[in-house]
């Protein structure tokens, strides 16, 4: 956990490649402390066709899942710490956005907690 969706223009893979996109990402949440690296799924989808503004557009938006338990105020840098990276590499970009979300620990399940039933 946290499992990171990326969703961009397509045209925004002039300015980065897919790998260099998905391994800021995950720099930068491992950089946060909210979770160990090894815990960290990112993944990218592409759209060819997208509108910003009411026109064809360049934009990148995260979602983040993290579990319970991390403070508003935690949820708030990791967002930050993730859009400023965003803002330094890709500056032409104009619409960069990241929304951090929780899942409920008392729902989520994995391969690891129900191997341990």
């Amino acid at each position: 956990m946290p499992h990171c969706l990326i969703e961009a223009s397509a045209e925004v893979l002039q300015f980065i490649s897919e790998d260099e996109l998905l391994r800021l990402v995950h720099e930068h949440i491992a950089a946060s402390g909210v979770c160990p690296p090894s815990d960290i799924k990112v993944r990218l989808s592409l759209y060819q066709h997208a509108y910003v503004a009411g026109e064809p557009g360049l934009f990148v938006h995260l979602i983040c899942y993290v579990l319970s338990g991390r403070d508003e105020e935690q949820r708030r840098e990791l967002s930050r710490r993730v859009v400023r990276a965003l803002l330094e590499r890709l500056p032409e970009v104009p619409a960069l956005s990241m929304d951090v979300r929780e899942m409920r620990r008392e729902t989520f399940s994995n391969r690891r907690n129900c191997l341990e039933l």
